[in-house]
């Protein structure tokens, strides 16, 4: 619903009993970012990409997620999921990442292939709606 003050509040109670989970801390950030504090966001962001246990990949594909799909900003959430995507390469996550935020950035043909790949490794409804959609507008743009 957009109250982005009050998810902050609630993401930063939650990560009080898991402060290690880059998820929700990137989430947090997102919501951070789009009350206003890009500032404190860019930071918070950073640290889950500078994180050095665990996967990597999955700590750049947790800020490049809500980077897109919150709308905060794509061009560098594309450029996580493609740090990801050569961190792992051909990882779903990944895959589904750069598909919809070359959705979002009007790529369609990228989004087509991107999605199509997610869609061979793990068959989602969620990725076959992103994928009618990026085919659509691809066939939009054609017709130009």
């Amino acid at each position: 619903v957009e109250n982005f003050k009050k998810a902050t509040l609630y993401y930063g109670e939650l990560l009080k009993y898991d402060p290690k989970d880059n998820t929700l801390k990137a989430n947090y950030a997102a919501s951070l970012w789009k009350s206003g504090e890009q500032t404190r966001a860019k930071e918070i962001f950073n640290q889950i990409l500078e994180v050095t246990e665990g996967n990597k990949f999955r700590n750049y594909n947790a800020v490049a997620w809500v980077l897109i799909d919150k709308d905060v900003d794509i061009e560098w959430g594309i450029k996580m999921a493609q740090a990801a995507n050569e961190l792992k390469p051909n990882n779903i996550e990944s895959a589904d990442i750069l598909g919809w935020g070359y959705y979002k950035n009007k790529d369609y043909a990228n989004a087509v292939k991107y999605l199509n790949i997610s869609m061979k490794m793990s068959p989602s409804d969620e990725v076959k709606r992103r994928l009618k959609l990026a085919k659509e507008k691809l066939d939009e743009s054609a017709k130009k």
